[in-house]
């Protein structure tokens, strides 16, 4: 029998605000599948008389009463939807309308669609309009302090179930937000007229989360490992709205850029993140916290943290860093670092560093998914493919061995050295899919110009892909480059996936800027994703300890707005989209 073990490292969930606080081979997530979804909802106020709805007008489905339906024909992942009434009730004297009627299938099936029935008196009106951008639950609007409506996730538009006279007033407010997002009311306010209100738009962005490393006083030691805390911002707020308690349990290097990337899950449940399980002040805690364990760390949307799954130290990454955990569900993990300090003539040494996978059931084994190159940073999941950032500088603070004493005996023959790693300089695709077998590939798909010896992205962190065009395929990518690019810029490349040669190709000419005269920053973390109006939201972390975002819209020169800094004494490092609830 397999035996699972919950590691409870809990962590006391958010505080509220004030309370401290992927040039090269073609990318596997470009083909949109065949994979198939079904479009269904809710019905509610509805009597039972002769309803019938229909999907891209295909046959009529009938209705037999309240609760939940679901068309028997299925749609492939992409293509559009439209769910309209065919035959209204017949002895009821109600009216069905339609809310969330229209969208593009996902990658799960289609719950949102919501019939709801009335009776329409003549000279009374319905109040309704459209949500854009919205992910996760929990979203809840108010109409002139006493008409609900919760509104579900990924839903486009929303209705009140009240009507109001002709001359009424309307007032249209937020009553709860959703998780992980903050929604505003555009064009809420206003007086009734001879129709329904139609054009009342609510509008969400997601938050953001940036992983804080430090506590406030004097910085430690290089190498001496400090604790974590998460924080949360709205877009273009420089107040958090909540930040968590740091703990005991685990901690990283307060010096070390290359730690503390912070991942959303596939399923937009979870943050996760890499540590060690060692306390707070543990001095060199990569090199030499022997038996320390290597950890995936999770964070669910109340705040609340976990040790999800750990590596023994003298299984992975020994003597080296980890940088980052990402996982799909919370229920397996790939970590990412190095592990092993180079062999000398005198004492062998096997490196161990590279992608490792690792599931929460104990009696697993961790698998070393792919070891060459064997120092890697910053991993992602993107399109059901994995990737990983890396770069050949040694890490800061961590000397080179000594050379040995001369010897009399012949000294022991090194290993053979790995490829160089300037061949995976920029962003990786590591094996196919999600590989949790050993032997995977390591293949450089972006960060070059397209030459041999034309490295654009030479010290990459955090990275993004993001469907553009609100299909399956994977269209751009942004990498936060940890290098200063010109004045008053932010260093986030971006990159176009060109179907015809299919190579991921570095757009020279994009360069985020800040709107005043401000220092330029390098780039460590960053999280994107594709609003409903075509541009792409992009929040990043940078080097001067920054929080940042700007919206692509498809010019060179995105507008940058600094959010906010972190305090004296704390370090911004990854960035990711705040998680949602179903």
């Amino acid at each position: 029998m397999r035996r699972w073990r919950l590691r409870t490292v809990l962590i006391v969930p958010w505080l509220a605000a004030g309370c401290g606080q992927g040039a090269g081979d073609p990318d596997a997530g470009h083909t949109v599948g065949t994979q198939t979804y079904r479009v269904g909802g809710t019905v509610s106020g509805y009597d039972g008389d002769g309803l019938t709805l229909s999907l891209n007008g295909g046959d009529p489905l009938g209705v037999a009463s309240n609760g939940s339906f679901t068309f028997p024909n299925a749609l492939v992942a992409g293509s559009t939807y439209t769910v309209s009434v065919v035959t209204q009730p017949s002895s009821s004297g109600k009216t069905c309308l339609l809310t969330n009627a229209t969208g593009m299938v996902g990658t799960s099936d289609v719950i949102d669609v919501h019939v709801f029935c009335t009776v329409l008196t003549p000279g009374r009106f319905v109040v309704r309009g459209t949500v854009m951008n919205l992910e996760g639950s929990g979203l809840k609007l108010e109409n002139n302090g006493n008409d609900e409506v919760a509104v579900p996730r990924d839903a486009t538009s929303f209705a009140f179930s009240g009507s109001l006279d002709e001359g009424a007033p309307y007032d249209v407010t937020v009553l709860q937000q959703p998780a992980g997002a903050t929604c505003k009311v555009v064009r809420g306010v206003g007086t009734v007229r001879s129709a329904d209100v139609s054009d009342v738009s609510v509008e969400c962005l997601p938050n953001a989360i940036v992983l804080r490393v430090g506590n406030g006083q004097l910085p430690p030691a290089p190498g001496t490992s400090a604790p974590i805390s998460l924080q949360e911002f709205a877009h273009e707020s420089p107040v958090a709205l909540r930040t968590t308690v740091p703990q005991t349990s685990f901690s990283i290097s307060y010096s070390s850029t290359d730690e503390g990337a912070l991942s959303r899950s596939t399923d937009k449940r979870l943050l996760s993140f890499g540590a060690y399980k060692r306390s707070p002040g543990t001095e060199a805690v990569a090199s030499s916290a022997v038996g320390a364990a290597r950890v995936a760390v999770t964070v669910d949307v109340n705040g609340a943290m976990q040790i999800a799954a750990e590596i023994p130290e003298e299984t992975a990454f020994t003597e080296g860093q980890v940088r980052s955990a990402v996982t799909e569900d919370g229920t397996a993990f790939w970590m990412s670092g190095d592990g092993a300090r180079p062999a000398t003539l005198l004492v062998p040494r096997t490196p161990n560093g590279g992608v490792w996978y690792v599931t929460t059931d104990t009696d697993g084994t961790p698998m070393r998914v792919s070891g060459v190159p064997n120092a890697v940073r910053w991993l992602g999941i993107f399109g059901g493919q994995l990737y990983v950032s890396a770069a050949p500088r040694p890490e800061a603070g961590r000397p080179p061995p000594a050379e040995p004493p001369p010897v009399d005996p012949p000294p022991v023959e090194p290993p053979p050295e790995e490829p160089s790693g300037e061949d995976y300089i920029g962003v990786n695709r590591v094996g196919t899919g999600l590989q949790a077998t050993a032997g995977a590939r390591v293949t450089r798909v972006a960060g070059t110009d397209g030459s041999s010896s034309g490295v654009i992205a030479d010290e990459p962190h955090g990275f993004a892909f993001v469907n553009a065009d609100a299909t399956p395929a994977l269209e751009v990518l942004y990498i936060a480059n940890d290098t200063v690019a010109t004045a008053n810029s932010v260093h986030v490349q971006k990159y176009v996936f060109n179907q015809a040669n299919g190579r991921w190709e570095h757009r020279a000419s994009f360069l985020p800027r800040f709107p005043a005269t401000l220092p330029p920053v390098s780039a460590l973390g960053v999280a994107a994703r594709r609003l409903d109006d075509g541009t792409i939201l992009v929040y990043a972390t940078t080097s001067a300890n920054q929080l940042v975002s700007f919206r692509d819209d498809g010019t060179d020169s995105p507008v940058v707005t600094l959010m906010a800094t972190a305090p004296a004494n704390y370090r911004f490092s990854g960035v990711a989209l705040a998680p949602v609830t179903e």
